[in-house]
């Protein structure tokens, strides 16, 4: 992950154990459970692209 990508997407997780939790992320990425450590893929996830400027959404150059 690189530290100039904006956060493009919300993640929002469930765990069968009953914990629900979401995460920032320039990715639609797996995670862990913060409560028991079982991986999770997103339950849903919602593109907030829209609100990062046009210039955030490249990366700069090396």
């Amino acid at each position: 992950m690189c530290d100039p990508c904006p956060n493009r997407f919300t993640n929002h997780y469930r765990c069968p154990c009953g914990c629900s939790w979401h995460d920032d992320s320039p990715h639609t990425s797996d995670d862990r459970c913060p409560e028991c450590g079982t991986s999770r893929q997103p339950e849903r996830s919602e593109d907030v692209e829209q609100d990062v400027p046009p210039d955030r959404l490249k990366e700069p150059p090396p």
